[in-house]
């Protein structure tokens, strides 16, 4: 029993850089780094660490991220507004959330 327990906890560690590295290629894929970045503003758009403190705390932070993902949104960064994005698959959307509000 021991081993399988240790063999979860080994299998978990290493997937979840895995799975890191996986949402940060659907970023590259979706074209999003072109404006963000993971931890400075690139001029046009916040980070994803000011993203995360932003919403931190909030529960309903991963629908309305998920809804500019999707619709596009402004007013809230500055003047630039986002382009929506209705193509990406709700998956996708919800593991770019998922990981800029936990990473």
């Amino acid at each position: 029993m021991r081993t399988i327990v240790l063999s979860g906890v080994f299998l978990a560690a290493v997937l979840s850089p895995a799975r890191a590295a996986d949402v940060t290629l659907l970023f590259k894929k979706y074209k999003c780094t072109q404006c963000h970045a993971a931890d400075h503003r690139s001029g046009t758009a916040p980070s994803y660490d000011k993203i995360m403190k932003k919403y931190e705390g909030q529960a309903d932070a991963p629908a309305h991220l998920a809804s500019v993902i999707k619709n596009g949104g402004g007013d809230v960064w500055g003047f630039v507004r986002m382009p929506a994005n209705p193509s990406v698959p709700d998956a996708d959307v919800q593991a770019m959330v998922d990981w800029i509000l936990k990473h």
